[in-house]
């Protein structure tokens, strides 16, 4: 089912629009000579980690992000995978074209994925305010990661040149990187500075460490007396 695949990593095969495909990749996790960009794979292919930040779903917004872009500027045949055994996934276009289609086809995905972690980190104060805080917490954590882990990949892809969207854009010239960048960048910002204006708004504070033990308790039915998951 595509909810197993998404939570979990389920292997299978799914049309919504493109065709895609949760499945072992080609090449070893730790094929990658940079010892930063494997150590990095190594820690994101955890699958615990994987599955508390809900990255198969993160990553596959991520493909779609450059799979919808590829087919507003070239169309025809597209289709998504999303890896299983190791931390990333793959967009199959066939497009060959000007360096700046192609360098848009390479942001797509980065971008389609700071949006998605914006607007998760946004929903993240609705469930603090409304809803149940440490799911709110929960949600609003990995949506942190992910935005700090594009930024911090988009860089090392792009200094060392071994990997990553932005290897693609790097190697099409300087300006293709700096512009590309500075896109990434503002699209965090105004995700950050809208969730803090909602913040604000709602008057919700970030949470301290004592915050979150506190939402960690509860009052069992029975005895009425409260307890929490920390001694």
């Amino acid at each position: 089912m595509l909810i197993g695949s998404l939570l979990y990593g389920q292997k299978g095969k799914y049309n919504l629009g493109f065709e895609i495909e949760f499945r072992e990749s080609d090449k070893s996790p730790f094929s990658n000579k940079n010892f930063i960009l494997c150590s990095l794979n190594s820690v994101l292919c955890f699958q615990p980690f994987r599955i508390a930040t809900l990255s198969y779903l993160h990553i596959l917004v991520h493909e779609m992000g450059h799979a919808i872009t590829a087919r507003r500027l070239n169309g025809g045949h597209i289709s998504i995978e999303v890896f299983t055994d190791k931390f990333g996934g793959r967009t199959c276009h066939g497009f060959i074209g000007s360096d700046l289609k192609s360098s848009a086809i390479a942001l797509g995905g980065p971008l389609a994925s700071m949006v998605f972690s914006s607007i998760q980190l946004a929903a993240s104060v609705l469930m603090v305010k409304y809803v149940f805080r440490p799911v709110g917490y929960f949600i609003g954590v990995g949506a942190v990661i992910w935005m700090i882990g594009e930024l911090l990949y988009a860089t090392l892809s792009g200094v060392f040149k071994e990997g990553g969207d932005f290897r693609d854009i790097a190697l099409k010239g300087l300006h293709h990187l700096l512009i590309s960048s500075a896109l990434l960048v503002s699209t965090c910002a105004v995700g950050v500075i809208g969730t803090k204006k909602l913040m604000n708004h709602l008057n919700v504070k970030l949470p301290t460490f004592l915050d979150i033990r506190k939402s960690l308790s509860f009052t069992p039915l029975i005895s009425g007396r409260p307890l929490t998951l920390y001694p």
